[in-house]
């Protein structure tokens, strides 16, 4: 069989440096800008890098490049009349053998170069002007190409990319207010397209779930997640985690590259690269900062994102057939009392279809019918139809709708309002919903009744920001009086770290409540083992 991979070259003289020099024209212009579009100067090759996978490349094409400088793209292969002629182990073992045999090409290139000796054929001239272009090139860049193992190949996703843009239209436009209600940028809303490609559905191998790919432990501070109701795979509220989490991370590095960056790197990682490096410039980290866990993924990462905005900003000129998904309409409702899932599709006024890509949060426990959907837990109905559930669902409340869509998601605001306040029956468990550390206090007409999660010697309840102690008998005799007047009152144990943002994030009451209830200024710092209200 004749063999079945062209070799694509481009740009002997013309290449991809040929279009990033436009860009450097205007490199002092960039620098100037301060918002979140602007390209650093330097980033622009791996930016353009991206965008020719993301949009020239396609699933059936391996493009060989350099580790490093993924500008330095040496060749690609394209597979599409090996997959079209074969399967299985034939077709893995011929697209390794090809595979292997490009990299070998490349290395005999790079020692030929690295020895001095003049470019042989096109090939190897087109690899002397690419190495070139990079900043303090020297001959010893050959070798090193070699020797520390960067030749790397990646496949195209052109096909999977337009996808993503497709699905996008469902739920773009509502994450763009998300994050406009939090007073950042709506381009923080591209990262799904390199995150998950907006797969509503995706889950990777270590547990990351949803658009946004929380991994457990990071969403917990942020949402719920349980085993009958996991918010990761909620589109809308995984985005209003997602807004907090940038925000933070903004706060704490000052530069949106790294707080993009840090999505994938984590928070802590970025500040020990600042640390080591001494600089907040992304360009200067990625060139210098060694550490082994800010590989090539971290390095990318917010060239990717870069890439992404661009090509959602025009993505017509990229995909000129592209027709996006209908934005998604929907009412959300915190659900008063809880409820089983038959009875939610029943009162939904949606078809099941619908509901089900709507509550994508709910899991088989719930939906199988073996236990309730909670009470206290966001659910969505088609636009119009959430005022028939809140009738027929005791203390519900409309949070939101696509119709005046705020963003925001303080579930707990209205809650804390008297005039709405959700009913605690006196012979109710305590909710299922917490954790270790926390407690439940409710008051009843017999002491039989009244239970608490985890008992402490030292609970407080608070009243017009004055701290009172269950310690003596005078003022336990005040705290009968006051959990009388409400129908239940819960608190937060703080944990080790926490901060007052996260437990008001956790709990969603506006921090400036959680502050207020509990008698703590704006500089306040939380004690271990302190006990917070999280509610009236």
């Amino acid at each position: 069989m004749s063999l079945a991979v062209r070799i694509i070259k481009y740009f002997k003289f013309l290449n991809i440096f040929s279009i990033i020099s436009l860009f450097l024209l205007t490199g002092s212009v960039l620098a100037e800008n301060k918002k979140i579009t602007s390209i650093p100067p330097g980033l622009e090759p791996r930016v353009e890098f991206w965008k020719l996978i993301f949009t020239k490349y396609g699933k059936n094409t391996r493009v060989f490049h350099h580790r490093s400088y993924p500008e330095i793209i040496y060749s690609a292969l394209d597979f599409t009349e090996f997959e079209a002629t074969l399967s299985g182990p034939s077709l893995l073992a011929a697209k390794e053998s090809e595979i292997n045999n490009e990299i070998e090409k490349i290395k005999e290139a790079l020692i030929s170069l690295g020895r001095g000796n003049e470019p042989k054929n096109d090939f190897e001239e087109r690899i002397e002007y690419l190495f070139k272009q990079v900043p303090g090139h020297t001959r010893r860049r050959f070798n090193e190409a070699i020797e520390d193992d960067q030749i790397r190949y990646q496949t195209g996703i052109k096909e999977k990319y337009k996808e993503s843009l497709v699905r996008s239209g469902r739920y773009i436009k509502a994450i763009e207010k998300i994050f406009e209600a939090e007073g950042l940028p709506p381009e923080l809303g591209r990262i799904p397209f390199i995150e998950s490609s907006f797969d509503y559905t995706a889950y990777s191998s270590v547990g990351a779930a949803g658009i946004w790919q929380f991994m457990p432990g990071t969403a917990k501070r942020y949402m719920k997640v349980g085993k009958i109701v996991d918010e990761r795979r909620d589109p809308i509220i995984a985005s209003r985690a997602a807004a907090k989490y940038l925000k933070n991370s903004y706060e704490d590095t000052g530069v949106w590259s790294l707080a993009v960056t840090s999505y994938n790197h984590g928070l802590s990682g970025i500040l020990r690269a600042v640390n080591e490096t001494g600089t907040t410039d992304i360009v200067k980290i990625i060139r210098n900062y060694k550490a082994k866990s800010f590989g090539f993924a971290s390095s990318n990462f917010f060239a990717e994102f870069l890439a992404a905005i661009e090509i959602d900003k025009n993505a017509e000129k990229y995909f000129p057939d592209l027709i996006r998904e209908e934005p998604i309409s929907f009412d959300e409702v915190l659900l008063g009392s809880a409820i089983s899932y038959k009875t939610f599709k029943s009162l939904s006024g949606t078809n099941e279809e619908e509901l089900l890509k709507m509550n994508r949060s709910l899991l088989d426990p719930i939906l199988k019918g073996n236990v309730p959907i909670p009470r206290g837990t966001l659910v969505k109905v088609s636009r119009g139809k959430g005022a028939g559930l809140v009738r027929n669902n005791s203390g519900s409340r409309i949070m939101y709708s696509t119709e005046e869509y705020s963003g925001h998601s303080d579930r707990a605001s209205n809650i804390l309002d008297d005039k709405d306040e959700i009913k605690v029956n006196n012979n109710e468990k305590p909710s299922e919903e917490f954790e270790l550390g926390e407690e439940l206090i409710k008051d009843s007409k017999n002491n039989s009744n009244s239970k608490t999660k985890k008992k402490t010697s030292d609970s407080k309840i608070t009243n017009d920001s004055k701290i009172l102690k269950t310690k003596n008998s005078k003022n336990t005799t005040k705290v009968k009086q006051m959990t009388k007047t409400k129908s239940k009152i819960k608190y937060h144990k703080v944990k080790k770290g926490q901060t007052i943002s996260e437990i008001a994030i956790k709990y969603a009451i506006p921090e400036k409540s959680l502050r207020k209830i509990n008698g703590l200024s704006s500089n306040a710092i939380l004690k271990a083992g302190s006990n917070l209200q999280v509610s009236n």
